[in-house]
């Protein structure tokens, strides 16, 4: 019924918990395809350990080769009817098949993508998060009325948030499917998860939430800190920019306002965190003008349909004041240290809980049907 696709790359100190959460599962038709990806540590003999141990474990060793193509390889040999893309560093919860066959049962026909919860576990807190939609089956009519209109950017809580969380570890989905709609820039290190959700989610017949947190996301790894400090995250946003244009761009003016927000946020981002460093501001203004000359990624985002916050830096960085958004930012910064804030960031200053909106008529969501 589901094929847990883990891929494995120095994980030796956390891929036990891992792999002993999914073979205890409470619903024995499962398998489990670690693929290890070049590993240098024990991690390989540890993987054959499994597969001697239980039949139900397949172990794919390969050269390092990244992350999309070790995923890509685990869902190629799956056999399951559904995948699950799990991270070495987490855990699953023991119903989580159980639940998922429960929950496919009970629609009219198999979904294409099946959604459900997750816990993070971060080193100051633990934040639960439910799907925002709420939990049934949806069919195609229904995800345009209710889910496509907002699984990008849900503006009826903040003005970017994601209707349908990014992450691939939330979804299990069909593995004909997934095959048809896999993500194939093997060279991408961000946004890969985004850009295989976005994509699918965009072109499923159907989908189904499960309302349970089924998932425990760990941020306390060492690792996971280090994903975040990428070098040169502007180039990889570019790239899955153009992909995400070619895949679902131009279909419907909501899916591309969408997409303006995301990329919008994920540019923001980088200059927030560019602002916390340390390095003098010339030195930072400098690279980051390099950086927007040579993506053009500034050029490709529409500042007009964002609220007037981002909009204004948005503005700002494409007419080249970077230097004046970089002290702006800093002087902010120094002002919430005073008032003992958080020092660490939190996100661009301008997010603001916006007022809740009414949802849209039915008839004027905007969404095309791409088939």
């Amino acid at each position: 019924m589901l094929s847990f696709v883990v891929t494995v790359y120095r994980a030796w100190a956390y891929l036990p918990r891992c792999v002993d959460s999914i073979l205890s599962q409470t619903r024995e038709d499962i398998e489990l395809i670690l693929v290890d990806d070049g590993s240098p540590d024990r991690c390989p003999k540890l993987c054959d350990r499994y597969a001697d141990l239980d039949p139900r474990v397949q172990v794919i060793h390969q050269k390092y080769g990244g992350l999309v193509r070790a995923r890509n390889r685990g869902i190629e040999a799956a056999r399951g009817e559904y995948v699950c893309l799990v991270d070495s560093g987490d855990t699953v919860s023991p119903h989580l098949a159980e639940r998922l066959a429960a929950v496919r049962d009970a629609a009219p026909q198999p979904p294409d993508l099946m959604l459900f919860g997750y816990r993070i576990h971060d080193r100051d807190r633990e934040e639960d998060a439910p799907p925002r939609f709420a939990a049934g089956y949806y069919d195609r009519q229904a995800m345009r009325r209710e889910i496509l209109p907002y699984f990008i950017s849900d503006r009826r809580s903040a003005w970017w948030e994601p209707g349908v969380p990014l992450p691939l570890f939330c979804k299990a989905i069909r593995r004909e499917y997934l095959l048809a709609h896999r993500f194939t820039d093997e060279t991408a290190v961000l946004g890969a998860d985004a850009a295989q959700s976005f994509e699918c989610l965009f072109f499923a017949k159907s989908l189904a939430v499960c309302g349970e947190l089924l998932y425990e996301c760990d941020r306390t790894r060492p690792d996971f800190a280090a994903r975040r400090a990428r070098k040169d995250p502007l180039d990889h946003f570019a790239r899955l920019y153009t992909h995400l244009r070619a895949a679902i761009g131009g279909n419907s003016l909501s899916v591309d306002r969408q997409m303006n927000d995301y990329f919008a946020d994920q540019v923001l981002r980088v200059v927030h965190r560019e602002a916390e460093q340390d390095a003098p501001v010339l030195e930072v203004s400098r690279r980051l003008r390099e950086d927007f000359r040579r993506t053009g990624l500034l050029e490709r985002l529409d500042p007009e349909p964002l609220p007037m916050q981002p909009r204004t830096e948005l503005v700002l960085l494409r007419l080249g004041w970077v230097t004046p958004v970089l002290l702006a930012l800093r002087a902010e910064r120094a002002r919430k240290t005073r008032r003992n804030a958080a020092p660490r960031w939190q996100g661009p200053f301008f997010r603001r809980e916006a007022p809740p909106q009414p949802l849209p008529p039915r008839h004027a969501t905007g969404i095309a049907d791409p088939r």
